[in-house]
Protein backbone atom coordinates (compact mmCIF):
# COMPACT_ATOMS: atom_id res chain seq x y z
CA UNK A 1 0.00 0.00 0.00
CA UNK A 2 1.77 3.29 -0.70
CA UNK A 3 1.34 6.26 1.14
CA UNK A 4 -1.81 8.53 -0.24
CA UNK A 5 -3.52 10.03 2.86
CA UNK A 6 -5.32 12.00 0.36
CA UNK A 7 -5.69 11.89 -3.85
CA UNK A 8 -3.06 15.21 -3.48
CA UNK A 9 -0.48 12.79 -1.95
CA UNK A 10 -0.40 13.99 1.27
CA UNK A 11 2.44 16.18 3.35
CA UNK A 12 6.13 14.80 3.77
CA UNK A 13 8.47 16.81 5.75
CA UNK A 14 11.72 18.83 4.72
CA UNK A 15 14.19 19.48 7.08
CA UNK A 16 15.03 23.59 6.21
CA UNK A 17 18.17 23.56 8.01
CA UNK A 18 19.56 20.37 6.66
CA UNK A 19 18.66 21.45 3.23
CA UNK A 20 19.79 24.69 3.26
CA UNK A 21 23.34 24.02 4.45
CA UNK A 22 24.00 20.27 3.01
CA UNK A 23 27.21 20.44 1.08
CA UNK A 24 26.83 18.06 -1.31
CA UNK A 25 23.47 19.47 -2.10
CA UNK A 26 24.52 22.93 -2.54
CA UNK A 27 27.65 22.36 -4.49
CA UNK A 28 25.47 19.83 -6.71
CA UNK A 29 23.37 22.90 -8.59
CA UNK A 30 20.06 23.33 -9.07
CA UNK A 31 19.12 21.37 -11.41
CA UNK A 32 19.98 18.56 -9.30
CA UNK A 33 18.35 20.16 -6.08
CA UNK A 34 15.17 20.10 -8.28
CA UNK A 35 15.35 17.25 -9.55
CA UNK A 36 15.42 15.94 -5.48
CA UNK A 37 12.31 17.62 -4.79
CA UNK A 38 10.82 15.87 -7.19
CA UNK A 39 12.27 12.69 -5.87
CA UNK A 40 10.71 13.36 -2.52
CA UNK A 41 7.51 14.30 -4.37
CA UNK A 42 7.20 10.77 -5.91
CA UNK A 43 8.42 8.90 -2.48
CA UNK A 44 5.61 10.61 -0.72
CA UNK A 45 3.62 9.41 -3.66
CA UNK A 46 4.65 5.79 -4.46
CA UNK A 47 6.39 4.44 -1.46
CA UNK A 48 6.42 1.38 0.41
CA UNK A 49 8.86 -0.22 3.07
CA UNK A 50 11.89 2.21 1.85
CA UNK A 51 10.84 1.32 -2.12
CA UNK A 52 9.46 3.19 -5.10
CA UNK A 53 6.33 1.18 -5.84
CA UNK A 54 3.92 1.05 -8.63
CA UNK A 55 -0.05 0.73 -7.92
CA UNK A 56 0.23 -2.39 -9.08
CA UNK A 57 3.34 -2.99 -6.52
CA UNK A 58 6.15 -3.70 -8.78
CA UNK A 59 9.61 -1.71 -8.14
CA UNK A 60 9.68 1.04 -10.41
CA UNK A 61 12.36 1.36 -12.78
CA UNK A 62 14.79 3.83 -13.59
CA UNK A 63 12.39 4.94 -16.55
CA UNK A 64 9.29 5.21 -14.43
CA UNK A 65 10.72 7.07 -11.84
CA UNK A 66 11.86 9.84 -14.07
CA UNK A 67 9.44 9.94 -15.99
CA UNK A 68 6.92 10.25 -12.83
CA UNK A 69 9.59 12.90 -11.14
CA UNK A 70 9.49 14.61 -14.45
CA UNK A 71 13.45 14.40 -14.34
CA UNK A 72 16.46 13.66 -16.64
CA UNK A 73 18.24 10.04 -16.20
CA UNK A 74 21.66 11.48 -16.01
CA UNK A 75 20.27 13.57 -13.05
CA UNK A 76 18.79 10.79 -11.51
CA UNK A 77 22.33 8.76 -11.88
CA UNK A 78 23.91 12.41 -9.93
CA UNK A 79 21.34 11.29 -7.30
CA UNK A 80 22.45 7.88 -7.08
CA UNK A 81 26.28 9.17 -7.32
CA UNK A 82 25.89 11.92 -4.53
CA UNK A 83 23.75 9.41 -1.87
CA UNK A 84 20.63 10.96 -2.29
CA UNK A 85 19.10 8.18 -3.61
CA UNK A 86 20.34 4.35 -3.51
CA UNK A 87 19.74 1.96 -6.43
CA UNK A 88 20.21 -1.65 -4.91
CA UNK A 89 22.87 -4.09 -6.19
CA UNK A 90 21.13 -6.95 -7.67
CA UNK A 91 17.75 -6.10 -7.74
CA UNK A 92 18.11 -2.52 -9.39
CA UNK A 93 15.23 -1.31 -7.07
CA UNK A 94 15.49 2.43 -5.84
CA UNK A 95 14.84 3.94 -2.39
CA UNK A 96 15.29 7.28 -0.19
CA UNK A 97 17.82 6.55 3.05
CA UNK A 98 16.33 7.56 5.74
CA UNK A 99 12.93 8.45 4.55
CA UNK A 100 11.12 6.49 7.46
CA UNK A 101 13.49 8.30 9.57
CA UNK A 102 13.17 11.90 8.90
CA UNK A 103 9.23 11.18 8.04
CA UNK A 104 8.28 9.55 11.83
CA UNK A 105 6.28 11.49 13.43
CA UNK A 106 8.63 11.19 16.50
CA UNK A 107 11.71 11.94 14.74
CA UNK A 108 13.72 15.10 16.38
CA UNK A 109 17.61 15.70 16.66
CA UNK A 110 18.47 16.56 19.86
CA UNK A 111 20.00 20.07 19.03
CA UNK A 112 16.32 20.81 17.03
CA UNK A 113 14.08 20.03 20.20
CA UNK A 114 12.42 23.06 21.21
CA UNK A 115 12.07 23.01 24.59
CA UNK A 116 8.88 25.17 25.97
CA UNK A 117 9.36 28.51 27.39
CA UNK A 118 8.77 28.34 31.59
CA UNK A 119 5.50 30.12 32.24
CA UNK A 120 5.89 32.33 35.08
CA UNK A 121 3.72 31.23 37.90
CA UNK A 122 1.01 33.37 38.62
CA UNK A 123 0.72 35.13 42.02
CA UNK A 124 -2.14 34.09 44.09
CA UNK A 125 -5.40 36.23 43.85
CA UNK A 126 -6.01 38.14 47.19
CA UNK A 127 -8.28 37.08 49.28
CA UNK A 128 -11.88 38.55 48.97
CA UNK A 129 -12.74 41.25 51.28
CA UNK A 130 -15.67 39.44 53.68
CA UNK A 131 -17.65 41.56 55.75
CA UNK A 132 -20.28 41.24 58.08
CA UNK A 133 -22.97 43.69 59.22
CA UNK A 134 -21.56 44.35 62.48
CA UNK A 135 -18.13 45.19 61.11
CA UNK A 136 -19.53 47.94 59.49
CA UNK A 137 -20.43 51.12 61.30
CA UNK A 138 -22.70 53.35 60.81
Amino acid sequence: MSRRPGSEGGWFKMWGRKWLTDSKLISAGDAVELSYVRVLCLANVKFKDGYFLSDLGHNLTEDEICRDARINPEVLKSLVTLGFLVKEAGTGTYHIPNWEKYQSRSYRKPQETVEKPQEKPQPAPPPKASFRKEDIRG
